[in-house]
């Protein structure tokens, strides 16, 4: 297998939620359809009501921890939490919600566990909350819950992958050149490319 770059010459619980993009690394499943019930729905709740997070809980897991989000009972449901993660942060905006602790202070716990340097829970404003799990090496795995006590997200640490490079190959082209990266078969799809070029230097991390 290789990796090639062409030069020039010279990315109880209730249920689970589907709620973010399929390119996360997001294990969820699809929520039972609820029956059909003339109540109003999730988006007439959801309009102009602020949900209050009362309280912020970590708890270890078997295979990670969990940060619950307390809200009052039936409303963590109505939680939308939007996916802005970045680099080894898992990070979500929640709209329509407010921080409301008893301290008065943001939610901040470092080194919960190992594999994750530090989790915190903060107001961006009026009436939207930011949740950001950092991973020591690469971004966790998450699962989201709904629950009688709030929203739930259960974190797993995400060890990165060294992958080697067995050789280096340089052919000609008909407009410059090529380098082949030589790794092991089914390993050259983890590499991440990240161009740092300066003036007339192409360089890659």
């Amino acid at each position: 297998m290789s990796f090639l770059l062409q030069l020039p010459c010279p990315s109880g619980r209730v249920k689970i939620r589907k709620i973010f993009p399929l390119e996360t690394n997001l294990f969820v499943q699809q929520p039972t359809p609820a029956p059909h019930s003339p109540s109003l729905t999730r988006q007439e709740k959801q309009r102009g009501q602020i949900v209050v997070v009362t309280g912020v809980k970590l708890n270890p897991t078997e295979t990670g921890i969990e940060l619950i989000l307390q809200t009052p009972t039936g409303e963590a449901e109505l939680l939308q939490p939007n996916n802005v993660s970045s680099g080894n942060n898992f990070i979500v905006e929640i709209p329509n919600t407010q921080l409301q602790l008893p301290n008065s202070k943001p939610f901040r716990q470092a080194n919960p566990i190992e594999g994750i340097s530090e989790v915190t829970v903060t107001n961006i404003d009026a009436n939207t909350i930011r949740v950001t799990v950092t991973g020591e090496t690469a971004q966790p795995q998450v699962e989201l819950f709904d629950s009688d006590q709030g929203l739930i997200f259960g974190f797993t640490p995400t060890q990165q992958e060294i992958v080697s490079i067995d050789r280096v190959q340089l052919n000609q082209t008909e407009t410059g050149f090529e380098i082949i990266l030589l790794t092991p078969t089914g390993t050259a799809q983890q590499l991440r490319v990240v161009n740092i070029s300066e003036g007339n230097n192409f360089i890659a991390e």
